[in-house]
């Protein structure tokens, strides 16, 4: 292991071990996924790319491709995994022919297809996948696993560079500020960038690291029939060992949410088993999924551990509380867990609240929580109100109690509000959009 990050990392022995063992675990999760045996992670170093884990290949070799290559222009220059043909002993890449070192460091790596890591503008590095067994071609679910694994791979790159400048540039605290600047950028395009219009349902949500980088997850999933996924969760531990972990979470979540045949619980549960292989011991993850049904105002959702959520439901003058228990234990202590799908009927004018307990853990100069009875007397005191309006509000009253001190956990919230009239309103845009077509 020659490239840049591995020397780095000989200054910290537990970082390095840390980091090679959270690739070589995520490589191996890949093969297993897509009965590929021959996968190799290259990595940026200087003027070149070096091997930094591989599965099936000889490691008593040298791989690496400079900078300059074709082969690496062309990977810089598109997004989409490129593939790798061998026709009468010549390689060709995206159909252009590859001859001399190039051509030989790719038959080693036994290259069939590659795809590009970019972060922060510029190719972190590249995966080098071999043939599937029995030689069977790449199905498009096989493109799509690995475009959504693709980022935050890069992400865990990113990150791993950074741990690195951290144990050996601690002194330089202006580069370093910069350095977890870039990180949280490459981390905020994992979190969701909009809003998916659905009928009937008001919704919101914020996150904010504690340490520039967050181990708390949200994502929106836009599912078929006009339903809509929401994930929320949050992995133990702070800061970027937190936020890799979470950056699997939520490739896992993303690339599974496409087998339609799984329920929720059978998802979770094969969640579950995918980040008990990936994770460090005694690392986990609180993880609530849910799915809504805009037709019949149906949720349902597993909850694996996670802080309850609540729904808050008129009942005479006042609103009657109703906690989403959990449904199965925390993802990734246990190698194999059972998760229960429950549902719930959402009633006109309920608000549904789900949020990671570093907001209900802000504490003040004095060393008190601001605690679930206040987040619940702000969310009831303003019911009637928008949902990005309760968002604002509550954050407001925590940042109000915390009356300055430090945060030291991560702060997720989601709010949703059953609204008849924002179903009407979403026709009538549909309506409107079918006319001016």
């Amino acid at each position: 292991m020659h490239a840049e990050i591995a020397l780095s990392l000989e200054q910290d022995a537990t970082l390095r071990a840390a980091a090679r063992a959270m690739l070589e675990k995520s490589l191996r999760w890949l093969s297993r996924s897509l009965h590929i045996e021959q996968i190799s992670l290259l990595v940026h170093s200087a003027d070149r790319y070096e091997l930094a884990c591989a599965t099936a290949v000889d490691h008593r070799r040298e791989y690496e491709l400079l900078e300059k290559s074709s082969v690496i222009q062309r990977l810089k220059a598109h997004e989409e995994p490129l593939s790798v043909a061998w026709v009468q002993g010549k390689c060709y890449v995206a159909g252009e022919l590859v001859e001399g070192r190039d051509a030989v460091v790719l038959s080693a790596l036994g290259a069939r297809l590659l795809v590009g890591l970019p972060a922060s503008g510029r190719l972190s590095g590249f995966l080098s996948l071999g043939s599937k067994t029995g030689d069977e071609p790449v199905a498009p679910a096989d493109l799509r696993l690995l475009q959504g694994v693709a980022p935050e791979m890069a992400f865990a790159l990113e990150s791993c560079r950074l741990r690195v400048a951290l144990a050996a540039e601690s002194t330089e605290r202006q580069k370093l500020e910069w350095e977890l600047g870039v990180a949280r950028e490459v981390q905020e395009r994992l979190f969701p960038l909009g809003l998916p219009l659905t009928p009937g349902l008001d919704h919101y949500g914020v996150w904010r690291a504690a340490r520039g980088v967050s181990g708390d997850y949200l994502d929106y999933l836009e599912l078929p029939e006009g339903n809509l996924g929401v994930a929320i969760g949050d992995v133990s531990g702070k800061g970027l060992s937190a936020a890799l972990l979470m950056s699997s979470l939520h490739s896992m979540v993303r690339a599974l949410s496409l087998a339609q045949h799984l329920s929720l619980g059978d998802l979770v549960a094969t969640i579950n088993k995918m980040f008990f292989r990936v994770s460090p011991d005694n690392c986990y993850t609180t993880l609530f999924l849910a799915r809504f049904d805009p037709r019949e105002n149906r949720l349902h959702y597993v909850n694996a551990g996670h802080e309850p959520p609540f729904v808050l439901r008129r009942a005479g003058s006042g609103r009657r509380l109703i906690p989403l228990e959990p449904s199965g234990p925390v993802i990734g202590i246990l190698r194999a867990s059972p998760y229960r799908e429950e549902v719930i009927t959402l009633q006109p004018d309920d608000v549904l609240v789900a949020y990671t307990d570093g907001v209900a853990e802000v504490t003040n100069p004095a060393g008190e929580e601001w605690g679930n009875r206040r987040l619940l007397a702000t969310v009831e005191a303003h019911c009637e109100r928008r949902a990005r309006e309760i968002v604002a509000q509550v954050m407001i009253d925590a940042d109000a109690f915390a009356a300055g001190a430090p945060q030291f956990d991560d702060m997720t919230l989601w709010v949703a509000r059953v609204d008849e009239s924002e179903a009407d309103s979403l026709i009538e845009v549909v309506r409107a959009s079918a006319c001016a077509a």
